[in-house]
C-alpha cells in the first residue's frame, strides 16, 4: 500500500518560489503560480484513489465507508492531504 506524499499549498509555492528565484523558471510564468498550485493539488488528491498503482489506505478506507464515488474520494484525499491527519477541522471540512 502506498500513502499521500507530503505535498500542500505550501509546499509547492514554495518549490516554485524557488524555482523563480534559481531562474529556472522565467519571471513570467510567476501570474501561473495559482493555477499551478491547484493542478498540483488536484493531482496529489488524484493518486491515492486512482487504483493506478493498487490500492492505498485511502482507497481502501474510503471505499470500506461505502464512498465509491471518484469526485468524493478525490476531495478526502485532498483534505487528509492538507490535514495530515484526522482532525476535527478535516472533519468539519468535509462536512
Amino acid at each position: 500500500m502506498h500513502s499521500l506524499p507530503s505535498l500542500d499549498a505550501a509546499a509547492v509555492r514554495k518549490a516554485l518560489n524557488r524555482g523563480f528565484n534559481q531562474k529556472d523558471i522565467p519571471d513570467a510564468f510567476r501570474e501561473n503560480v495559482a493555477d499551478w498550485v491547484e493542478g498540483v493539488l488536484k493531482l496529489v488528491a488524484s493518486r491515492p484513489v486512482s487504483g493506478a498503482a493498487g490500492p492505498t489506505f485511502v482507497k481502501l478506507a474510503l471505499e470500506d465507508a461505502g464512498i465509491r464515488a471518484a469526485k468524493r474520494q478525490k476531495t478526502f484525499a485532498r483534505l487528509f492531504n492538507e490535514h495530515k491527519t484526522l482532525t476535527p477541522e478535516l472533519l468539519e471540512a468535509l462536512d
